[in-house]
């Protein structure tokens, strides 16, 4: 027999024992809301793992499931899912293998070609593992797929995770191999396809014809499967839990309860009408005598006696036809019902004034009659026709009346229209309501909130525009026509009741009794005219109800803009930016200090800033972080331009030998900077470089687009200078390379101001931008000073996902333009004396600094904006950031200033409180005390500050500036005393600490304590007797809540105000003092009053 070995074999090998190959993945709604904010239109799921990333196999995922929707599969670096960690994305089909999305990191071809078996190719576990810097690389792989669950389970996706090794075995007693066996392309989770290939087949045959006697070798073939143990469910991660948000049933149900509740209330005062309308109230001065009754109304009181059938079509000249024919009838009626049954002297009218009046009645309404028909498209009867308009008598006229008009024919409809109508209205409301309800289950807590707010905003934009405007638009039609009298119709919608009063009938004395009793009442006080006095109660207290609604808008608008400017400082993550600043911080302050000569810096760079600009496993990023660099890293030179510069050393020693040798260095902003170009060692071209490559100087102009400054120990430089960039994306290799050049050309001499190193870096998780800067100046005594400055700023996102920010800044605005109308509507009103008060005056200074914040908001906005856009465009340029963060620390140091205007204006408010009131007025009076005080303890202060400049600057640190001296000497005064050894000359510091405690602290400081002290018990009486209009609204205020919510009880009226309250607002008299009480008078609001202290 002979031995034949094929070219290729395939096997399949079957897979036992399947009860742990997979495990069953939680799938539920996707946690990240799509572009329609409908979270629920898609179903996710995700697990991660650890593999090890040099095992060199393909790790494959076969995800098994019988539903046939396609999957997205999202493979992330790390055992979190960010979107900064996303690697690859697979798309997975039911029917056909998966396809990889194209990507530069790794390569997608993979031997396994079958449908849902996702493959993780080697290069793409290698790459995971470059950026964990580990061999242990940990995955997190999320599944996602159009909604085919509502809710999460585990019963319908289940996941296997494995790769596989093809083993051969040539004979027994060899090992296996893995060299001529391969992975198939139609593995899966239950079964392994394997490829053997000989390579050595053609040679082996040839041998075999000579050794046809040899014994017969057998080749086995195993495959190995390893299951990725330990797979972690990410389903809180990635799933929504879907949570049934009651924010809209509850809204439902209270916009239903309130609208029962008024039902409720709109029928009890019905009651309580149809009450009132049967029961009359007599008044106590109706006159017995009078036979006909008053009936008041709410803009008129007109008499009722009798009335006529009016038709609401006729117009006036027939009415008032109609009303001549009706008073003339009843003028010829005689007035003997009105006169007592028993004569009286004083009550008693003649026959002939009777008739006299009845006389003049009918030439009253002959003369109204007449001038209504001359004057018939004119308005001059209109008070004629409103005191008889809607007059109703149950008695008919006893004299004939003209002929009635026609009246026009009216549709009434059947009352069970009523019943379907109302039907019709509770069935719409009810079913509105419950599909409200039952879909607003299913919202997310953002999407309620929004719909919450829209409604709000639909029903004040309806009560307070729409209604209003459409009121304004429909009485400017309708005054846009002109109307006279005869296109007026009549109409009368008022129906009046004839009220019966019972129980009224008197004998002849007891109306008498009454009559007099009522003629004495009328000249009593009650039915005089109010005096001047009355009516200045009533003025008052109408002006302290305004003040009072003034004063709780005031309060409510400044605390909710002092709740914005709070929410504002929180948006800017004081916090996070400091910890940010600290991580950036001790990254590049490494071995700064040690940077004291010029070549120093060449040291620093290559040890410290190389490194942390290439990372070799993730480029541009930072080592060991998440911080990516944008743009190139900028270092530049600002220099002084050549040529020699003469110095007063060198002129007192011109005779001498060492003239020669005595030479100056230029001065920062004395002296010209060197603005041309250079080629290598500094020689001068002609030809402008540009390339960032060339081996020359190229002086980079100043910024004008988008101007910033650095800030140095010595100066403040602009944003010019000779240029060297970086690139992080390149190996470090190069930019060593480069710098050896830059010493090499001897780039750092003689004429170096500073060395500045610029860059800014973003931290995706955070949202956090940070411009760094790191400045080396050389200083007149040639030694090189280091300063690190870092400033971390966010950036507003104005998207959909952002609204609360976005309505933020438009309530920021909005109050903005309400302070300036506000206060230009005070300067006009006050003129010259407006800037006489201190509110005034706080109050414009808060505007001003508002004005400033909102331009740097703009500002910044613009910056960011303009630069994001000129790094999308261009990354391989230095992106000026530091422009935005000199903004956005400008912004922050305003809106430090706003916020304490803002909560120092809370005084004016607290005023209603005694002691502030007390304190206040106190500072007011002792202020021209203080003000010497002042002045005193400043002259002190500055001879002290100026001894112990020069006497103690030249060794002491903490005198050796002026700035510094002032710091500690405002140290000793608040007894701070810290390095006070005063090394070079004990004696005179003991002297200098000794005199200044006694001089400053025991005797200044003590005496201004006393002048105030002094001040504040002089003001106790004066402010407890000065009344304080903040008090009075607060005290109406309280009072009116105290009513609103029934705390009002039926104690005494001494007893209702609690004993503390009245304390806290009003204060306590000085007790066993006579000399305030008496007549006083004082300029209060400049105001001369005159009052009363008892």
């Amino acid at each position: 027999m002979i031995e034949i070995t094929p070219d290729v074999a395939e096997v399949y090998l079957g897979r036992k024992n399947l009860s742990f190959a997979a495990f069953s993945l939680i799938m539920g709604p996707d946690n990240e809301p799509s572009e329609d904010d409908e979270y629920l239109t898609k179903t996710a799921g995700g697990f991660s793992f650890e593999v090890d990333s040099e095992a060199g196999k393909e790790v494959l995922v076969h995800i098994l499931t019988e539903v046939t929707v396609p999957f997205t599969v999202l493979v992330y670096a790390g055992s979190h899912v960010t979107p900064t960690a996303l690697v690859a994305t697979f798309l997975v089909p039911h029917d056909i293998p998966p396809i990889a999305n194209q990507s530069d990191l790794f390569d997608p071809a993979c031997t396994v070609k079958v449908a849902r078996v996702v493959c993780l190719p080697p290069s793409l576990l290698k790459a995971i593992a470059q950026r964990s810097q580990s061999t242990e690389c940990a995955i997190a792989v999320v599944l996602k797929a159009p909604r085919f669950v509502t809710k999460r389970s585990d019963k319908v996706v289940r996941i296997s995770l494995f790769y596989v090794h093809c083993l051969d075995m040539f004979g027994i007693q060899s090992d296996w191999r893995e060299d001529i066996c391969v992975l198939g392309e139609m593995t899966t989770w239950d079964r392994v396809h394997c490829v053997c290939k000989n390579t050595r087949r053609a040679r082996r045959q040839l041998n075999t014809i000579g050794q046809a006697n040899i014994p017969l070798h057998a080749r086995y073939l195993t495959a190995k499967v390893i299951v990725v143990p330990n797979p972690i469910d990410l389903g809180l991660e990635v799933i929504k839990e879907v949570t049934y948000n009651l924010v809209t049933v509850i809204t439902v149900l209270f916009i239903m309860l309130t609208y029962i509740l008024l039902a409720f209330w709109t029928l009890h005062r019905d009651k309580i009408d149809q009450y009132l309308r049967d029961h009359a109230i007599v008044l106590r001065d109706n006159d017995p005598y009078d036979h006909s009754r008053d009936r008041a109304t709410l803009d008129e009181v007109s008499p009722q006696k009798h009335a006529m059938m009016l038709v609401e079509s006729e117009y006036w000249e027939e009415r008032l036809e109609k009303w001549h024919a009706h008073e003339t009838a009843e003028a010829l009626t005689g007035e003997a019902e009105k006169l007592p049954p028993k004569e009286s002297p004083g009550l008693r009218k003649s026959p002939s004034k009777a008739a006299s009046k009845r006389g003049r009645q009918l030439k009253k309404a002959e003369s109204k009659v007449s001038l209504a028909k001359a004057n018939t498209n004119t308005n001059a009867n209109n008070k004629t026709s409103k005191e008889n308009e809607g007059v109703e008598s149950a008695e008919p006229s006893s004299q004939p009346g003209p002929p009635p008009l026609p009246t026009k024919p009216s549709i009434v409809l059947p009352r069970w229209c009523v019943y379907v109508a109302w039907f019709l209205v509770f069935a719409t409301c009810s079913v509105s309501s419950f599909l409200i309800a039952f879909y607003g289950l299913t919202y997310s807590y953002e999407m309620a909130i929004e719909w919450l707010f829209a409604s709000f905003c639909s029903f004040f934009l309806s009560v307070f525009l729409v209604e209003p405007t459409k009121i304004i638009l429909l009485s400017a039609i309708r005054l846009h026509k002109l109307k006279y009298c005869k296109n007026l119709p009549w109409v009368n919608h008022y129906r009046y009741t004839e009220i019966t009063l019972e129980n009224m009938r008197l004998n002849p004395d007891e109306k008498r009794k009454q009559h007099d009793y009522i003629v004495s009442l009328r000249g009593t006080r009650m039915y005089q005219p109010l005096t001047e006095d009355e009516i200045r109660i009533f003025k008052r207290k109408k002006r302290l109800k305004r003040r009072a609604l003034l004063f709780l808008i005031f309060v409510l608008t400044h605390f909710i803009f002092l709740a914005l400017l709070l929410w504002l400082v929180a948006l800017l993550r004081h916090t996070d930016t400091f910890y940010y600043n600290q991580f950036l911080r001790n990254r590049f302050s490494v071995d700064l200090a040690t940077v004291t000569r010029l070549q120093d810096i060449y040291s620093w760079l290559n040890d410290v800033l190389v490194p942390l600009l290439h990372n070799s496993l993730n480029p541009t990023f930072l080592p060991e972080s998440a911080s990516i660099i944008l743009g190139l890293p900028l270092m530049r030179q600002v220099r002084a331009k050549s040529g020699a510069k003469a110095c007063l050393p060198a002129k007192n020693f011109a005779q001498t030998s060492i003239k020669g040798e005595i030479h100056c260095h230029p001065k920062y902003g004395a002296d010209p900077e060197d603005t041309q170009n250079y080629t290598s060692s500094w020689i001068k071209i002609s030809k402008r470089a540009t390339d960032k490559n060339t081996k020359g100087f190229t002086y980079k102009p100043k910024e004008k687009r988008w101007p910033y400054h650095s800030h140095g120990l010595l100066h403040t430089y602009g944003s010019g200078g000779y240029a060297f960039y970086f690139f992080p994306d390149q190996e470090q290799f190069n930019s060593t390379e480069r710098l050896k050049g830059l010493r090499s050309s001897k780039w750092l001499d003689e004429k170096t101001w500073a060395v500045i190193l610029e860059l800014t870096t973003l931290n995706p998780d955070a949202n956090l931008f940070c411009s760094l800067s790191v400045v080396f100046e050389v200083s007149p005594l040639g030694v090189v000073n280091t300063s690190l400055s870092v400033h971390s700023f966010a950036l507003a996102d104005f998207n959909r996902k952002t609204m609360a920010e976005i309505f933020l800044y438009a309530a920021i605005l909005i109050f903005f333009l309400a302070y300036v109308a506000h206060e230009g509507y005070v300067i006009t009103q006050e003129r010259a004396s407006y800037v006489k008060s201190v509110y005034n005056l706080l109050n414009f200074a808060l505007i001003c600094v508002f004005a400033v914040l909102i331009v740097l908001l703009l500002r910044k906005h613009v910056l960011a904006a303009g630069l994001i856009q000129l790094h999308s465009s261009n990354s391989a340029e230095f992106i000026p950031f530091h422009a935005v963060s000199q903004v956005d620390h400008a912004m922050r140091v305003t809106l430090g200033f706003l916020l304490f205007l803002t909560i120092l204006k809370t005084l004016r408010y607290s005023r209603i409180f005694y002691d502030v009131r007390l304190a206040q007025g106190a500072i007011q009076t002792a202020l021209p005390g203080i003000f010497h005080m002042a002045l005193l303890m400043s002259i002190y202060f500055f001879v002290y500050m100026a001894f112990g400049c020069l006497v103690f600057g030249q060794h002491e640190w903490n005198y050796s500036t002026l700035m510094r001296a002032t710091q500690t000497i405002f140290s000793y005064c608040v007894s701070a005393f810290q390095n006070t050894e005063f090394s070079e000359n004990r004696v005179l510091g003991i002297l200098f600490l000794s005199s200044f405690v006694l001089l400053m602290i025991c005797i200044l400081i003590n005496l201004l304590r006393a002048v105030i002290l002094l001040a504040y018990k002089k003001m106790k009486q004066p402010v407890y007797e000065e009344p304080s209009e903040e008090v009075e609204a607060m005290t109406y205020l309280c009072g009116k809540l105290r009513t609103l919510f029934g705390f009002l009880s039926f104690r005494s009226k001494a007893k209702e105000k609690p004993k503390l309250f009245v304390d806290m607002l009003y204060g306590q008299p000085e007790k066993n003092n006579r000399r305030y009480l008496g007549l006083k008078t004082r300029n209060i609001n400049e105001r001369k009053m005159v009052y009363l202290v008892v």
